[in-house]
């Protein structure tokens, strides 16, 4: 994939109901208002919770947006669709 607009850190713990809304939503999200000009990776904190602590990430789940807009922390589940896309600066 050539050079992503967006990048995507999605910090969960588990496989519980909000880590599966959250890579839910984050996929519907992108693939309905971003194409292929994205990717997203996913880092479950129960096997590197050294990578949350270096990215001050506290709660999960916690999506870390990294654009042209700059860097951006989301919390939650992503199921507000209106605040993500404003905080992504899409117009939906």
């Amino acid at each position: 994939m050539p050079n992503p607009t967006y990048a995507f850190v999605l910090f969960v713990a588990g496989d519980g109901i909000n880590t599966r809304r959250a890579k839910q939503n984050i996929e519907n999200l992108c693939q309905t208002y971003l194409k292929h000009n994205y990717e997203i990776k996913i880092i479950d904190i129960n096997t590197d919770f050294q990578s949350a602590l270096s990215k001050g990430i506290m709660v999960t789940p916690t999506l870390l947006v990294f654009s042209s807009h700059g860097e951006n922390m989301i919390i939650g589940d992503l199921s507000d669709t209106k605040t993500v896309l404003e905080t992504l600066g899409i117009k939906g």
